[in-house]
């Protein structure tokens, strides 16, 4: 499995199947897999954040009555 790893020094790319000890081997593949699921996950939860603040946005903009106005700043503040 190729790997890119991007740190503050660059980019270095590995090749897992390449790494001759067998339980580094397997540990480099299950945390590949991890890391692919948390960046899945975080996709979705951004996508969600997003729907949700849109949804909320529309209810509170179709309910005028909802709307708080900012008081108004006397001249001696």
């Amino acid at each position: 499995m190729l790997v890119k790893i991007e740190t503050k020094e660059g980019t270095t790319q590995h090749d897992t199947n390449a790494i001759k000890n067998a339980d580094a081997r397997l540990s480099a593949e299950v945390l590949v897999r991890k890391v692919s699921t948390l960046e899945i996950l975080r996709e979705a939860l951004q996508i969600a954040n997003v729907v949700h603040r849109k949804s909320l946005e529309d209810i509170c903009a179709s309910a005028p009555e909802s709307l708080i106005e900012a008081p108004e700043q006397s001249e001696e503040e």
